[in-house]
């Protein structure tokens, strides 16, 4: 075999149809939408209940723990 023929067999193939790589690019970036608006729903999701949790021990400590501390 000439160093040619080699280097031929080792080199990758072109694509043949660009359209394979458009739709895997377009495959990929509906992932990352997906990824995007799952992230960011979770996020709102979790600062939600943070949130929710923070001021019911903010409202408990001013209505039951104030009564407390006057007496």
């Amino acid at each position: 075999m000439s160093i040619a023929v080699m280097k031929a067999n080792v080199l990758p193939k072109p694509a043949r149809n660009k359209s394979g790589i458009l739709e895997v690019s377009a495959i990929l970036a509906d992932r990352l939408v997906e990824t995007f608006v799952f992230t960011l729903l979770s996020s709102f999701l979790l600062h939600s209940v943070i949130s929710f949790t923070c001021w019911h021990r903010f409202y408990f400590l001013l209505t039951e723990c104030s009564e407390l501390t006057w007496f």
